[in-house]
């Protein structure tokens, strides 16, 4: 079991997560068009850093914390990682004929093909850290619920908004007017938005594990509905079974200890139930305009819809499967990860289908696009965790949180039937529902780790230190110099200068961190009992390694980078953010305790927080 001395790298997995999910997602940010991905050199940019940041992360786990590598899963992933980088790098062109029979032609740059190996790389790290580090870490039911209680304010304020911005759009919904496809947000698929607010739900229960709560129960009609109005069908059919499920639990839970009360509850929520179907009914039958029109909406856009095919879904299987059996070898192991879904596009485009397909709207024969059979067999491997887990859960009795999760991973399972969602997927939406629906469960019946966890814990020496006014002082004016470090290196990137606005703020940054730096390092002066020029000094040595090797590393990656890269904005963003990490990173190497607290304080206060969480064992 490893030590928790060393807190502060629980912080810097859960960074390496976003900017992996960054990765993944893929925006093009601070561009015209989010939709058109980042450039290759911001993507292999990115992936250095992110790699950089795991090195530095798994590096002092295993110094710090004293972490050693799980000897099965480790290998398993290692497997599935070469396998992965394989298939991109032996796969060549490929060249279809469309129904014109017009020769199309698919091939990648090597630079493409880095990328993406880098990204498979990053991919298998982090898998690993979430099955492993953060499973062995115990992720805490308190820490859960604040990850998912900003999920469901944030889908909610989003729901608010969207009813705002569409307004228009949902009055034409009962004026029989609208001639859209539904509320999509501001997301550019209405099915995504669906899905957000599919898995808010899913949420919402998760909150309410320890007992029934109206607020939640609210909340999940409200997003139900707001699933209705952006016809996302695969979404409200789902929905709709899951609330059912949720509400005859709770209500069904309670006859053992009040059978008549429960009868009751089950008499009134039936009740009620068909009175609103026969209300609606009712009103439909007298031709009133307004529910008239919403069942116009909801047959047109949820109950008509082609389920022959499932919208054409039927049609992008076949043509994933006919790629991949054009070549025994794709089918075994896949096109590759991330290369599938472009290679696939192009295919699909080239059958002439009449839509070009974003994603071939399946969670399963997506890995099997990306990873073939052998990922195919991996994924349910994982998968096979959970239903372990929920057989655990039951024989320990804990039969609430095995139904509650239950539902909800059923729910997951049967939306990525029709959608390529998936669990394992280093996107913002599979990261979340791994963490949020995958690892309690698994967990939960580990509890022998929790036990070992909760001992380590207490015995860490965590007093809450209070920083001196000095140490806040010293620790900002070191990353004020750092920001100087990375701003001034950033000036050595020639094409910089083609970003005026950027030149300008660089400049005016800079001028300000000098003297913010030079005001706190007077007040320090002033603050210390030792002659000014020895407190200098001692600042000087301090700051001086650090200070010259970002200096250094700083310029050489700019001369490296600017040429083999083409840099745009976010690549020179980006970069100044990795001479800032790696200033920080030496001097925390290099810095003096007892000149600096706070550091210790940031370590001290996290192990405090870890001790609490602690206490509270498996998740409920």
């Amino acid at each position: 079991m490893g030590k928790l001395r060393f807190t502060l790298t629980y912080v810097l997995f859960w960074f390496i997560i976003v900017f992996s999910c960054l990765l993944a997602e893929n925006f093009a940010f601070f561009s015209a068009d989010h939709l058109a991905g980042m450039s290759v050199d911001s993507l292999i940019m990115l992936s250095l850093f992110v790699i950089f940041l795991l090195v530095v992360y798994y590096i002092r786990e295993r110094t710090k914390n004293g972490i050693t590598f799980d000897k099965i899963l480790l290998p398993i992933i290692a497997i599935f990682c070469l396998v992965s980088i394989a298939t991109v790098w032996w796969q060549g062109d490929r060249t279809f004929v469309d129904a014109a029979n017009n020769i199309v032609t698919v091939s990648f740059s090597v630079p493409e093909k880095i990328s993406v190996t880098l990204q498979i790389i990053i991919w298998c790290a982090v898998l690993y850290g979430i099955l492993f580090v953060a499973n062995r870490y115990s992720i805490s039911k308190k820490w859960l619920k604040w990850l998912a209680l900003v999920y469901v304010i944030g889908v909610l304020a989003c729901s608010l908004a969207d009813i705002v911005i569409e307004f228009k759009d949902i009055v034409a919904i009962f004026n029989n007017t609208y001639v859209g496809s539904g509320l999509s947000f501001v997301i550019y698929n209405s099915n995504v938005w669906g899905n957000i607010m599919l898995v808010a739900i899913f949420t919402c229960i998760v909150l309410s594990l320890k007992k029934f709560r109206v607020f939640y129960y609210v909340l999940m009609i409200h997003f139900y509905i707001m699933i209705l109005l952006s016809s996302s069908t695969t979404s409200a059919y789902i929905g709709m079974v899951v609330i059912i499920a949720y509400t005859l639990y709770e209500i069904l839970s309670k006859i053992k200890v009040r059978t008549r009360y429960a009868a009751k509850l089950l008499f009134i929520y039936f009740s009620v139930l068909l009175s609103l179907f026969g209300l609606f009914a009712m009103m439909i039958s007298l031709k009133v305009p307004l529910f008239v029109n919403l069942w116009s909406f909801l047959q047109i856009h949820i109950f008509r819809k082609d389920y022959g095919t499932l919208t054409s879904r039927t049609g992008i299987w076949a043509s994933v499967f006919g790629l991949l059996c054009k070549n025994p070898i794709d089918l075994v192991f896949g096109l590759g990860y991330k290369t599938g879904n472009f290679t696939f596009m192009q295919y699909y485009a080239a059958q002439a289908n009449g839509f070009p397909a974003r994603s071939t709207h399946n969670g399963i024969v997506e890995i099997t696009l990306r990873h073939g059979l052998f990922g195919l067999l991996f994924y349910f491997a994982l998968l096979s965790m959970f239903i372990v887990g929920i057989v655990k859960l039951n024989k320990n009795k804990q039969y609430r949180v095995a139904y509650m999760y239950g539902i909800c991973f059923l729910g997951i399972l049967a939306h990525s039937a029709t959608e390529s969602t998936m669990l394992f997927v280093p996107n913002i939406e599979g990261t979340y529902l791994t963490l949020m629906f995958f690892l309690p469960v698994v967990n939960a019946t580990k509890e022998k780790h929790f036990v070992e966890l909760n001992k380590d814990v207490q015995k860490q020496n965590a007093p809450l230190v209070k920083p001196h006014r000095g140490d806040v002082l010293y620790f900002v004016g070191t990353f004020l110099l750092a920001l100087i470090v990375a701003l001034g290196t950033s000036f050595s990137i020639r094409s910089l200068y083609t970003f005026t606005p950027i030149l300008v703020a660089y400049i005016v940054l800079i001028s300000m961190a000098i003297i913010a730096l030079v005001t706190i390092f007077i007040i320090l002066i002033k603050m210390s009992k030792k002659a000014s020029s020895n407190k200098l000094l001692t600042m000087e040595k301090e700051f001086f390694i650090p200070f010259v090797s970002s200096v250094v590393v700083g310029i050489a990656l700019s001369l490296i980078f600017q040429a083999i890269f083409a840099f745009d904005l976010f690549s020179i963003l980006l970069f100044t953010t990795m001479v800032v990490f790696f200033y920080m990173f030496t001097f925390s190497i290099f810095y003096k305790k007892e000149n600096n607290h706070l550091y210790a304080f940031f370590d001290d206060g996290l192990t405090k927080v870890l001790q609490n969480v602690s206490r509270e064992g498996p998740n409920e």
